[in-house]
């Protein structure tokens, strides 16, 4: 009795101390290892799958600056007859100092196209099309700038000075500064000659003008040739542009506020590169006018160079101030039947230096004289005059002359022969005329002088390329 109630009350306290739901033991059977299952292992103790990695997303590029900006609007204001050609230079000037152009990029401007020359009083409204290419290093930038060019209407002037900037000549590697400095007055036009070659490092060379006290007006008028190492390409090309402009007093102008330099950039010269520039600068309104010719080898803003000394010369005695008041003109007298003319002596001015310490000016560069021919055919058969030039030996000469009436000058190549006449032109004269023919004559840079003119009947020798036998003149 008493062992089976006990049995029932254990069952009992057993089931009571058994959690929820849990199940009692089986009781253990003997079985073979042969039979025995698996063991499976709880869902809640299984190892869950490694998560497969999805590829690391690569960062994006950083996006490329800007190549530069194209400006809204620019406002180009010039003065004389200007051609096509010099209204889209002034844009595209205009255009690339206010752009901000990262460096190696490159600028184009189209889609403003000019029928024939602006006349003074004239205008010209345009949108030009701007795209400035980064060259993968900068993101391309592409717009439009809304174009406005005005033409004065100014009486022409010529100057009545000369500044010489030539000293020295071969600008050494650590001459950073200024190398000529004059001022400009505004009854006092000047005309600024400068030519300077790079020697051993790369520089850059720029023009700066600065109004002294007052805002000022200037108007320039003017060529530049280079940086180029063929100095006899640079040199006539320089004479026959400027002359050009000079005849339509193509000029552009520029407002100057007091104390605030502006650069005209000649470009950067790699050794042995030659700059060449003429400009006639005329001050319209304010005054006076400071311009200097400004070198550095290094990076930095150039104007800042622009108040500093003036650099030691070369010995050359290369540099000063001059006058262009009352310039003799070369003049030469032919008729058919009488004797010829003895020949002239061209390139040989000795105008004195206005500075104190300098020397003469040699070579007469940057004087223009007038070339007055004077032809008569008394004959009743038409007849042939020639204008001959004979050089006197050295490293030969180019001859560059803009006769009256012409779009372009005449060049003659570089010739080095002191005994033969070589043709500069020639003139059909007809039976009974007599007239006078003009032309405006300057020296070129980089040939030697002086050389002599003269007119003839009899025809004189052409000019073959290549005469100065492989010279820089040729």
């Amino acid at each position: 009795m008493k062992i089976s109630l006990i049995a029932p009350l254990v069952a009992m306290l057993a089931a009571i101390a058994s959690p929820a739901g849990a199940q009692s033991p089986a009781p253990l059977a003997s079985a073979s290892p042969a039979a025995s299952p698996s063991p499976s292992p709880s869902p809640a103790l299984s190892p869950s799958p490694l998560p497969t990695p999805s590829p690391a997303a690569s960062p994006s590029p950083a996006p490329l600056v800007a190549a530069g900006v194209v400006p809204a609007a620019v406002d180009i204001q010039l003065a004389g007859t200007v051609t096509p050609r010099f209204v889209q230079a002034r844009i595209r000037a205009a255009i690339d100092a206010l752009a901000q152009r990262q460096p190696g990029t490159l600028l184009d401007i189209h889609g403003i196209t000019l029928d024939g020359n602006l006349k003074p009083g004239a205008t010209l409204d345009a949108l030009a099309g701007v795209a400035i290419a980064g060259r993968g290093a900068y993101a391309d930038v592409n717009g439009k700038t809304s174009v406005h060019v005005s033409v004065a209407d100014l009486p022409p002037f010529d100057p009545v000075q000369l500044f010489y900037s030539d000293d020295p000549e071969y600008v050494p590697a650590s001459a950073d500064g200024v190398l000529f400095r004059g001022t400009i007055a505004a009854d006092a036009p000047a005309r600024l000659f400068l030519y300077h070659v790079a020697a051993v490092v790369p520089r850059r060379v720029a023009i700066v003008l600065l109004a002294n006290d007052a805002p000022a007006r200037v108007q320039i008028a003017g060529a530049a040739v280079g940086p180029n190492p063929e100095y006899g390409y640079v040199g006539q090309q320089t004479t026959a542009r400027f002359l050009v402009e000079r005849a339509l007093q193509e000029s552009v102008l520029i407002d100057l506020a007091p104390s605030v330099p502006h650069e005209l950039p000649l470009g950067m010269l790699q050794p042995d590169d030659l700059i060449e520039a003429i400009d006639d600068i005329r001050v319209l309104s304010g005054g006076p006018v400071t311009v200097a010719v400004v070198t550095s080898a290094s990076p930095g803003d150039l104007t800042a160079l622009a108040g500093g000394p003036e650099l030691a010369d070369d010995s050359h005695g290369r540099r000063g101030v001059f006058s262009l008041v009352a310039i003799p003109p070369i003049a030469l007298a032919l008729t058919v039947g009488a004797a010829e003319p003895d020949p002239v002596s061209a390139g040989n001015g000795n105008e004195p230096n206005l500075r104190p310490d300098g020397r003469p000016l040699g070579g007469d560069y940057g004087v223009a004289r007038r070339v007055l021919l004077h032809l008569a055919n008394p004959t009743a058969a038409m007849q042939t005059a020639y204008l001959y030039e004979r050089t006197a030996g050295g490293a030969g000469a180019t001859v560059t002359m803009l006769f009256d009436g012409d779009d372009a000058a005449t060049l003659v190549p570089c010739v080095n022969d002191p005994l033969q006449p070589r043709l500069v032109r020639a003139f059909d004269l007809a039976p009974g005329i007599d007239e006078t023919i003009a032309a405006t004559y300057m020296t070129d840079g980089a040939s030697s002088y002086p050389i002599e003119l003269g007119l003839t009947l009899t025809p004189p020798l052409a000019v073959p390329p290549g005469a100065c036998n492989g010279s820089p003149q040729s």
